[in-house]
């Protein structure tokens, strides 16, 4: 079963600035602008590490950049191992606002199959890109996501209880990490910010031996599962072969046996999942609505609706007439057509009929979609998939519908979230979803803490 770990954490101290101003949402979710405005907030922030510009020399000056700020004290290494605590207060889609705690450490690294079970499939160039920065830093500079089942609270109970107990030592002090000279911190120190979407973060540090034991034999009796951070989980297991490989008798508890993690309930009440939505760029091979509805009326029921493009609700892309009583509703628009068509399967095993589809995924939106929409109609299998640019993603329904009416794309399907639920069951029947089928929000900070490896 999932074997975490405490770790030695490398943050940043106070002479990097407002911890604020250092950190940055994971890589695959900044754009251009974001990015610009992360880099002008602090010449020390995250993103400079995380998604590195300077072409292909980009990897390397990352690595250089860690170091200096290594040297320098910018940045520097727990004292003792340490599980943190880590809570997110945000604003939820129904107004109120939410709390989702969990825990950062470290999760030894297992291929597919084993107790760490991965929901979605991945594509060959982030997973490429991912590596060659864990190459060139020799550090896992964000944590994944990951979920795990514990009703009693029983592995989160005790470091939370030990949180209100620490008090912050003294700091800094001379260290050194893996023979580099640098900084130490001592745990118990508290850092708190708000970042641009007005989510609270929340990080301590605990050394606890009782409670990082607890933790430890919670997680231990049963599998965890990947919500996020599927790409960076890969590379850093496809590091860790590479090493096995060059290095076979090496120490197994070696730091690069071990992926950055943040651990959340799954009965969290905190646990927002959001659904990402599926847009075909303009230009894309395949019929027009009127033929792909035609197409799919033999599986599926269909109810069109007059109602504008780019009024959807910000979450829910369905009209509240829609029959969602349903297993599987998908919604969809076409260029050139002003409705919005939601699309309910029939009879499940009819349906299927020279489609077939594992009957853990038959329930679920997304998948369905890909099986019995994207793939006869479009032509868009899982090898296009992994291809790349065939398909594109937006989360915010408003913005996929409007790039339809406008003309910048040919096509739109709608989906729901995909519930906590469903995913640990895939996961244990072995299955996957394609990729980008959930949307964990809010996301993760990158920067609060780092896992140094020691090679």
């Amino acid at each position: 079963m999932a074997d975490i770990r405490a770790f030695r954490g490398i943050r940043y101290t106070s002479a990097a600035g407002p911890i604020g101003a250092l950190t940055a949402p994971p890589y695959d979710v900044i754009g251009e602008d974001l990015r610009g405005r992360l880099t002008q907030k602090s010449a020390r922030n995250i993103v400079h590490l995380i998604l590195p510009q300077g072409g292909p020399e980009r990897y390397r000056l990352a690595a250089e950049r860690l170091e200096a700020w290594i040297r320098e004290g910018v940045l520097a290494q727990e004292r003792d191992p340490s599980l943190y605590l880590y809570r997110q207060t945000f604003n939820g889609a129904d107004g109120r606002n939410h709390v989702r705690t969990g825990f950062l450490g470290l999760l030894r690294l297992e291929p597919a199959g084993g107790a760490v079970r991965h929901h979605e499939q991945t594509l060959a160039k982030p997973l490429e890109d991912r590596l060659r920065l864990i190459r060139a830093t020799r550090t896992q500079l964000s944590p994944i996501f990951v979920i795990y089942s514990d009703n009693a609270g029983n592995a989160l109970r005790k470091i939370e209880e030990r949180s209100t107990r620490e008090k912050p030592g003294p700091r800094p002090y001379a260290g050194a990490i893996y023979g580099r000279r640098a900084s130490e911190l001592t745990p118990g120190g508290i850092c708190e910010f708000n970042d641009e979407d007005g989510v609270r973060h929340w990080m301590q540090a605990i050394s606890d031996e009782a409670a990082i034991a607890e933790a430890r034999r919670t997680l231990g009796e049963q599998p965890v599962v990947i919500a996020d951070g599927h790409h960076r989980y890969s590379a850093a297991l496809e590091f860790r072969d590479r090493m096995h490989a060059a290095f076979p008798d090496a120490d197994p508890d070696l730091p690069e046996n071990f992926v950055l993690a943040c651990f959340v309930r799954a009965e969290d009440p905190g646990l927002t999942s959001l659904p990402t939505h599926r847009v075909l760029p303009a230009g894309t091979k395949g019929p027009d609505g009127a033929k792909v509805l035609a197409a799919l009326a033999s599986r599926f029921d269909v109810q069109s609706f007059e109602i504008p493009a780019g009024t959807e609700g910000p979450v829910a892309a369905f009209p509240p007439r829609a029959d969602q009583g349903r297993g599987v509703v998908i919604g969809a628009r076409f260029a050139g057509d002003a409705r919005l068509h939601v699309l309910l399967l029939r009879n499940a095993e009819e349906a299927f009929k020279g489609r077939e589809l594992e009957p853990a995924l038959r329930g679920l939106d997304v998948a369905v979609l890909h099986k019995l929409v994207l793939e006869p109609e479009y032509g868009i299998d899982a090898e296009a998939l992994r291809q790349g640019g065939r398909l594109l993603y937006e989360r915010d329904p408003r913005k996929a519908a409007t790039q339809v009416a406008e003309g910048q794309a040919s096509a739109a399907f709608f989906l729901r979230p995909i519930p906590t639920s469903a995913i640990f069951d895939i996961t244990g029947h072995g299955l996957k979803l394609p990729q980008k089928s959930t949307f964990f929000a809010p996301k993760l900070a990158s920067g609060l803490v780092l896992h140094r490896l020691g090679v």
